[in-house]
């Protein structure tokens, strides 16, 4: 592995793009390790001065090792989408897309491409300058070039599962390098948040990922010098900025809607009830961990579309009973459980195949067995695969392939009009040509 010590980084050079010496030790410890190691950064912000002009510039960050042993700092920037260099087909597009590598003959060499699917970077190699550091035999080295894992052993006798990975530095990687959570969200993406918020509140990962799929955190210690736990939330404002929302524990309900008695008891069941608020009926919910009372106007929390299914009316009303309804989205014929929930920023909580897939491609050698515990019914399994185009024999890798093309899509989709680094041309294309199917219907939809 190729390391770096911290008097090798060219602070001098990344002080002049806006990344000084101590916002770069701010960062988290994953970033820090991968700066390091030679990978490249998850999407920084840099933001500097040239000739008296500011540039605002998202890129990762990456560390190479030159000719003469000295190391400089690369930034890749995002693109709006990808530039096809290499005469690529449409096939070997969509595969680049889904994760894949792909082999190509570029003037008359046999190399490897891959997409950097967060900065619409194609990389390249050539196949016979790949060199590991593990003796392998010919169908190893083929297997690794047509893009399959293969078990290695170090000089300690230590077997690990390694893949080819372009995006590293050394040009492979471990199986847990590879199933890092990038905290993409559905919502938000990790630049909405302040580093200084996720150290100040010691956010976890589990916290950073409900965070940005437009959930409230668990209880946390606020750290406010008190001893008061509480919520955190991102909130979407109107001029498209993100901000925090703190939501300490009460001591008790304020019920300054006045609600009546029996509401109260039926709110503490966790059920939802009505309410007119200054002449305008409400949907309110308790959180009984914090002691707030969530509202939200009807007509704007009750969707008519989702996913493409216009909801009838009965349905919407058992939405607004505090019931759970199903559906199939009628494209992919995936079922999809609905319910409110107040306390998510979008008002009614989906359940689809998002979190199955996110437990896969998690779950590394294990997404097979995985699998069979979600869904015990072969067939269903089969249609699962199918609907998700999921590769069995690469399992975890197009899991976390299809799982991404999910968050981009939703994000899109629930924030129009707001640039953010998962946003691509591509899955631009597919948010418009959504929206078009779904002109014809008016309203609210998820």
């Amino acid at each position: 592995m190729e390391n770096f010590s911290m008097n090798e980084v060219p602070f001098d050079y990344l002080s002049t793009i806006g990344l000084t010496k101590n916002r770069l030790l701010k960062l988290d410890n994953l970033n820090l390790t991968k700066i390091l190691t030679g990978r490249r950064t998850d999407i920084l912000r840099f933001d500097f001065y040239h000739n008296g002009k500011r540039y605002i510039v998202d890129g990762k960050l990456l560390l190479q090792r030159n000719a003469d042993n000295s190391v400089s700092a690369n930034v890749v920037p995002v693109r709006k989408s990808l530039k096809n260099d290499y005469n690529l087909t449409a096939d070997e597009q969509i595969k680049l897309y889904t994760g894949k590598l792909i082999n190509k003959n570029i003037d008359g060499h046999r190399h490897i491409l891959q997409l950097d699917r967060e900065t619409n970077e194609i990389l390249r190699a050539r196949t016979v300058n790949i060199k590991l550091p593990f003796d392998i035999d010919v169908r190893d080295r083929e297997r690794l070039l047509t893009g399959k894992s293969i078990k290695v052993q170090d000089e300690t006798g230590r077997q690990y599962n390694i893949r080819l990975d372009l995006l590293n530095d050394r040009k492979f990687s471990y199986d847990g390098e590879q199933q890092q959570i990038r905290y993409a969200g559905s919502f938000f993406v990790k630049t909405d948040l302040n580093p200084d918020d996720i150290r100040k509140y010691n956010l976890k990962d589990a916290d950073i990922q409900r965070l940005l799929d437009g959930y409230k955190t668990d209880l946390i210690d606020l750290n406010d010098g008190n001893g008061v736990n509480g919520k955190l939330g991102l909130k979407r404002n109107e001029d498209k900025t993100v901000s925090l929302e703190v939501y300490p524990v009460k001591n008790e309900m304020n019920n300054d809607i006045a609600l009546q008695p029996d509401q109260i008891e039926k709110l503490k069941r966790g059920e939802l009830v009505s309410s007119e608020i200054g002449g305008k009926m409400f949907l309110v919910q308790l959180d009984k961990e914090t002691n707030d009372l969530v509202r939200a106007q009807k007509e704007n929390v009750v969707p008519d579309v989702i996913r493409g299914y216009e909801l009838k009316d009965d349905e919407k009303q058992r939405l607004m009973n505090g019931q759970s309804i199903h559906i199939a989205d009628p494209r992919t014929g995936e079922t999809i459980s609905a319910k409110i929930d107040l306390n998510h920023v979008r008002g009614v909580e989906l359940k689809d195949d998002t979190n199955k897939l996110r437990a896969l491609y998690t779950a590394g050698e294990k997404a097979g067995e995985i699998l069979e515990k979600q869904t015990t019914n072969k067939l269903e399994r089969d249609k699962f695969l199918s609907r998700n185009n999921l590769d069995k024999n690469d399992l975890s890798n197009s899991a976390r392939a299809a799982f991404d093309e999910r968050q981009k899509f939703f994000f899109d989709y629930h924030n129009p009009g707001v640039t953010a680094y998962i946003q691509t041309d591509r899955n631009r294309g597919e948010f418009l040509a959504f929206s078009r199917q779904q002109k014809a219907s008016a309203g609210m939809k998820i």
